[in-house]
């Protein structure tokens, strides 16, 4: 048992074994934010985020404490943050600024649909700038809970299958899976998500280093529920 401690590979056990607290900490909070709280509440919204900062930590304890796998082995280190960083805004900006510009025109059928319901609506300078001001402190919140998937998805997942089969393994098996958990079983997510994911797996090779996507992934969840879908659709 000790000798398990000291490993730095995992197997497909350990997967399931993590994907079972990842659904169970989802679930439960789902439940409390559909039987708890009332959709009035201010922590309604955040129940997701809360759920998903906690899986991180799951995930912070299982590779650092119970496998003590060293951080540079997932690129979190020093040297690779200010290049990690430049990619992941890199990608990231150009699809802020896309999002803010489709937010300007009248999607009818978007509106008449009821499902996208953006929290910031802009219409003058004044309204811009304080979505930026919203961007950032979103960005912050997301913040966690991206590098809890990155690390996750990408990390173990991605690790795993690309120890078995290689690059084109470790993307398709982390971003099916990153769908799979991720898009709700409807194909326009399901499919946006694992074309997300092999973007996410790019940045991980590219770098070698989780910090890239973490920062691209934080960036589209802080976009996409300020400016494009709201808390109702888009799975945080």
């Amino acid at each position: 048992m000790a000798q398990k401690k000291k490993r730095t590979f995992w197997n497909l056990k350990d997967i399931i074994i993590l994907q079972f607290f990842f659904f169970l900490i989802r679930e439960f909070f789902r439940w409390n934010q559909e039987t708890v709280l009332s959709p009035e509440h201010f922590l309604h919204p955040y129940l997701p985020v809360l759920g998903n900062i906690l899986f991180m930590g799951v995930v912070f304890f299982w590779l650092f404490f119970l496998y003590q796998v060293p951080p540079p082995y997932l690129g979190i280190t020093w040297e690779r943050l200010k290049s990690g960083a430049l990619l992941g805004l890199k990608l990231g900006v150009p699809l802020v600024l896309f999002t803010i510009f489709l937010i300007n025109f009248p999607f009818a059928a978007r509106e008449e649909a009821g499902e996208f319901a953006p929290l910031i609506s802009i219409s003058d300078a004044e309204q811009l700038a304080a979505s930026l001001l919203y961007l950032i402190l979103y960005s912050a919140l997301f913040f966690l809970p991206a590098l809890g998937a990155e690390l996750y998805f990408r990390g173990i997942i991605g690790g795993y299958f690309h120890r078995l089969g290689g690059n084109i393994s470790g993307a398709f098996f982390s971003s099916l899976f990153f769908a799979l958990f991720w898009g709700n079983i409807q194909p326009g997510w399901f499919l946006f998500h694992f074309l997300l994911g092999l973007v996410l797996y790019y940045c991980y090779l590219s770098r070698e280093s989780i910090l890239p996507g973490t920062i691209y992934l934080t960036l589209i969840q802080a976009s996409l529920v300020l400016y494009a879908v709201g808390y109702n659709y888009f799975p945080i």
